[in-house]
């Protein structure tokens, strides 16, 4: 990658139907009781739709950021793009593999482009880490609820 490309990507086995992952990860409404990366997201779930968010910096603060959902397939994934191509942008994407075992391997991540990603990167050094929080909150939510639902049987 170039000094004007960089990219976060991050990977998590769940132990949970892909389905059920991606039924928790589309309810954006529920986003602030479990997902400490994204707390706000307001969109219609199609593509070409715009998405509005607020989203957690490294540091422990918020960006209020808009883009718009440029692949949606149903099950498995999830990518919206926002910024400026000629400044900075970035293409977040999710996206679900079914595995053998009934679970799903959950991929999240970004990738960032654009001259003005230098003076950004520094705010990007510690992505990972929270890129990573929220899929460990999703592998709890969505196992947990899988769990309930073996119990409930």
């Amino acid at each position: 990658m170039s000094i004007f490309a960089k990219r976060i990507h991050v990977c998590t086995d769940i132990e949970a139907p892909a389905e059920t992952v991606w039924r928790i990860l589309t309810d954006f409404a529920g986003y602030h009781e479990w997902n400490p990366m994204l707390s706000e997201v307001r969109t219609v779930l199609e593509q070409g739709a715009v998405v509005r968010f607020k989203a957690a910096r490294p540091d422990g603060g918020q960006l209020k950021l808009k883009a718009r959902i440029t692949v949606k397939h149903e099950d498995s994934e999830l990518v919206w793009k926002g910024g400026s191509d000629l400044l900075l942008s970035g293409e977040h994407y999710f996206r679900l593999h079914k595995l053998r075992d009934g679970g799903c391997r959950f991929e999240h991540g970004e990738l960032f482009r654009g001259p003005l990603l230098p003076w950004v990167a520094p705010m990007l050094r510690d992505g990972a880490r929270v890129y990573q929080a929220m899929n460990e909150a999703l592998r709890c939510m969505a196992e947990s609820t899988q769990n309930l639902k073996e119990i409930s049987l």
